[in-house]
């Protein structure tokens, strides 16, 4: 796949809200009245659907979608060509300045999209535009502060300090604008092999093509929602655990993260070895709960309980590449976290790690 591929017809807007699609009829229309919540006319935008090959009532629904946002444009796949290359395919087909790639299973929610698309065309040196995302009941990541961030800089600070064992990264896919211009032109696409993991590597991809800074604000653009036709359901909370597609893209894509942001493949292999040891903590202390207290645990992910896994692999992959690493460190690391963790749980510690202010550069 190349960027010289022509598309004709080019709907003319400021944004493209691409929507790759695959058997959604029954979740586009709850996508398309989302959109009005953007506050752009329909001129300023188009909504390219990319769908790959449907079986379902989905060519249908567009259809008539279509008698209310005549800037709909429509693409369907002769085949189905892959999840991961319908994606690469929304790049290559939009047609905005701007970009922002949708999942016909999230919802836009109130947001001043002309706002933050006229500060990107102010601001050249900036990436792209990262926004919170609804996940669940909470707001993710919620920094406290709005500027500009260096990709370096912030995937540092997220990825390898202790007090940010989530790994905040560089959210989910839906949560950001990219230029349209910049993601051909250096040929920024997503890679298939990492399928779990793919956009978290794109995203960063994107912000070094840019010039290495993105801006973040902190408002909800999208809410993002886990049902069972979703890959990451399968991935995450299916039957069947699959450690290549759960911890081997998770390392995979780290480590790619990693040589973007120049840090030594040892401090991201130790800070993911913290991380795994801190949800296999989770994991043993919500067994010991379950087991003495007769309460059963919260459900919880795979990745909680095959944490262990990903500890041992980790340790392995270390030993193998004479990588030095020190597991005492991480557990020990690990064990405090947990217990900051609890307490601001049972609300006798306060959570107040939010503030990015060390690294962010106020407009």
């Amino acid at each position: 796949m190349n960027f010289d591929e022509s598309i004709s017809h080019l709907t003319p807007g400021l944004l493209t809200i691409g929507i790759p699609t695959y058997n959604s009829g029954s979740q586009l229309n709850e996508v398309f009245t989302s959109v009005n919540l953007l506050g752009l006319d329909q001129s300023e935008y188009e909504i390219l659907i990319v769908d790959n090959c449907s079986t379902d009532n989905t060519e249908e629904v567009i259809l008539l979608a279509t008698e209310h946002f005549k800037n709909i444009r429509y693409i369907r796949n002769e085949t189905n060509i892959g999840r991961i290359p319908n994606w690469n395919k929304v790049i290559l087909n939009a047609a905005g300045e701007f970009l922002l790639i949708m999942n016909s299973n999230d919802r836009f929610t109130e947001f001043e999209m002309s706002r933050y698309l006229e500060l990107l065309k102010r601001q050249p040196e900036i990436a792209l535009l990262f926004t919170d995302i609804k996940f669940y009941d909470h707001v993710y990541p919620a920094w406290k502060q709005e500027g500009v961030l260096g990709l370096n800089s912030y995937l540092r600070k997220t990825m390898l300090e202790t007090e940010y064992l989530e790994f905040h990264s560089l959210g989910l896919l839906q949560q950001h604008i990219f230029r349209t211009g910049q993601l051909k032109a250096f040929n920024v696409l997503f890679d298939p092999s990492i399928p779990r993991t793919t956009d978290r590597v794109f995203v960063a991809e994107a912000i070094k093509a840019g010039g290495g800074c993105f801006y973040y604000v902190p408002k909800v653009m999208v809410s993002w929602h886990m049902s069972n036709q979703r890959y990451h359901y399968n991935v995450h909370q299916g039957a069947q655990f699959n450690f290549d597609e759960l911890w081997g893209n998770e390392f995979r894509a780290n480590m790619s993260l990693a040589k973007l942001a120049d840090i030594p493949p040892q401090d991201m292999i130790q800070a993911q070895l913290k991380s795994a040891a801190f949800h296999s903590t989770i994991a043993k202390l919500r067994s010991m709960k379950e087991k003495y207290l007769r309460k059963p645990a919260r459900a919880e992910g795979l990745e909680v309980p095959t944490a262990k896994f990903f500890y041992k692999f980790l340790k392995t992959t270390a030993l193998l590449e004479e990588i030095r690493i020190n597991p005492l460190e991480a557990r020990l690391q690990a064990i405090v976290r947990v217990a900051k963790w609890y307490f601001r749980s049972l609300k006798i510690m306060r959570y107040n790690q939010r503030s990015l202010s060390a690294i962010i550069s106020k407009p």
